[in-house]
C-alpha cells in the first residue's frame, strides 16, 4: 500500500486537472486561429486582413498560455 495515498491520490487528481484545463485552452486557441478560415469556407464571406491577423495572434497566444499552464502543472 502507498503511504499517505490519500494525499497522493488528491495531488494526482489535481495534475491532471490543470493538464485538462491547459489542453482545453490551446485546443480554444485553435479554434479561435482557425475560425476565420472556416467561415469562409462555409459562409463565403471574406475575412477583413486586420480581422484576421487579430484572430491569429489571439488563436496563438491562447495556445501559448495553455503550453504554459503545462508547465506550470508540473
Amino acid at each position: 500500500m502507498i503511504e499517505r495515498y490519500i494525499d497522493h491520490a488528491a495531488n494526482e487528481r489535481t495534475f491532471l486537472a490543470w493538464v485538462r484545463t491547459a489542453i482545453a485552452i490551446m485546443a480554444f486557441g485553435f479554434l479561435v486561429e482557425k475560425l476565420d478560415l472556416f467561415l469562409e469556407i462555409v459562409a463565403g464571406r471574406s475575412t477583413s486582413i486586420g480581422g484576421q491577423l487579430v484572430g491569429n495572434i489571439a488563436g496563438l497566444l491562447l495556445i501559448a498560455l495553455g503550453s504554459a499552464t503545462m508547465v506550470l502543472a508540473r
